[in-house]
């Protein structure tokens, strides 16, 4: 069992036996420095490994004058990872791309996996709108040219070793009608996304990435039968479905693999 007895800090328990255990102390996070709260936190399936981000306020532990507001609360930029048996904790920092962690699962079948996902800094979306609407309005632009938009979703995947090595996986944007991530199943990442209206049933040619079907139950049915045919998926979404699934890059072709093969994939 994972809790958080105060905001800033974090226990696990074993609560399989007759007598509760503790496996993990109440272990402090973000330092001394910040005052800081638990936002999101996720256990791996096999109880080995906790994974926490934080909101953290400037200050330390100074008290604002009396009449001052309170300092904002901000997401902090880094991913806590906490190896339970080994009693090792680690970190992996978005802050380099400005990017901050918002949530995180662990992968069902793989504890060493996680997804997570990340969201444009405060402070880097508002610069961000400020380039683009300058250069909108005819601005000056740098050498460089006129800056990107800055993809409001991403998802990162990470493996935690048992020796607490973080391992940056991969990172991909997502696409922008997916409202935030539910989810991590080799060899797809679960997004939440509006309802589907029809379908979409969408059939994906594992050869050359050409995507055909359509939304009635005819179409899918005619999708389907492509698919099998040719040796594609059929990733499809129920009308009202606000599920979507997404193929993670390093496991595209994995989708007809039984979950023992899949197992095997992602260890090697």
């Amino acid at each position: 069992m994972l809790m958080a007895p105060l905001p800033d800090r974090m226990q696990v328990w074993d609560v399989s036996r007759k007598e509760p255990k503790q496996l993990l102390g109440a272990r402090k996070l973000g330092g001394d420095a910040l005052n800081a709260k638990v936002a999101q936190i996720a256990i791996s399936s096999d109880g080995t490994r906790v994974a926490a981000c934080l909101q953290t306020q400037p200050g330390g532990v100074n008290k604002p004058k009396p009449g001052s507001p309170p300092a904002p609360w901000a997401n902090d930029p880094r991913l806590f990872l906490q190896l339970v048996e080994a009693d090792v904790l680690v970190t992996h920092d978005f802050g380099p791309t400005a990017r901050v962690p918002s949530a995180m699962y662990w992968e069902a079948s793989d504890p060493k996996l996680i997804g997570v996902e990340t969201r444009p800094s405060a402070a880097h979306a508002a610069a961000n709108a400020a380039a683009l609407s300058a250069a909108s309005l005819g601005s000056t632009l740098p050498p460089s040219g006129p800056p990107a938009p800055v993809a409001p979703l991403e998802v990162t995947t990470l493996f935690c070793t048992p020796e607490g090595e973080v391992r940056l996986h991969n990172t991909v944007p997502v696409d922008p009608e997916h409202q935030g991530l539910l989810a991590v199943r080799v060899p797809h990442l679960y997004c939440l996304a509006p309802a589907a209206e029809k379908g979409p049933y969408l059939y994906v040619n594992s050869a050359d990435g050409a995507e055909t079907g359509g939304g009635d139950a005819d179409e899918a049915a005619a999708a389907a039968a492509a698919a099998t045919a040719h040796g594609g998926a059929l990733p499809a979404a129920a009308k009202g479905s606000r599920v979507r699934r997404v193929v993670m890059r390093d496991f595209a072709g994995m989708e007809a693999l039984d979950e023992e093969t899949r197992k095997v994939r992602v260890t090697l």
